[in-house]
């Protein structure tokens, strides 16, 4: 047994949270590049955010290939 995405999610948030992380929310990014030993990400509105770490979490979609299931050879 594994553990769910949303599951996995949520510890990860819960530990980073535990040890000193912050969070930033709302607008989306347009941009990111180092600068020394940092990393600055760019905002769509123009204004910068600077860190150590950066986590990009763009999302997904499910999407279907577009050909027929296998049939049962037996």
């Amino acid at each position: 047994m594994g553990v769910s995405g949303e599951d996995l999610a949520v510890r990860a948030y819960t530990q980073a949270w535990n040890f000193g992380a912050e969070y930033v929310y709302g607008q989306p990014a347009a941009g990111l590049r180092p600068e020394g030993s940092d990393l600055v990400v760019t905002l769509a509105d123009g204004r910068e955010v600077r860190s150590r770490a950066v986590v990009v979490a763009s999302g997904m979609a499910y999407r279907r290939l577009g050909i027929p299931a296998p049939t049962d050879a037996t």
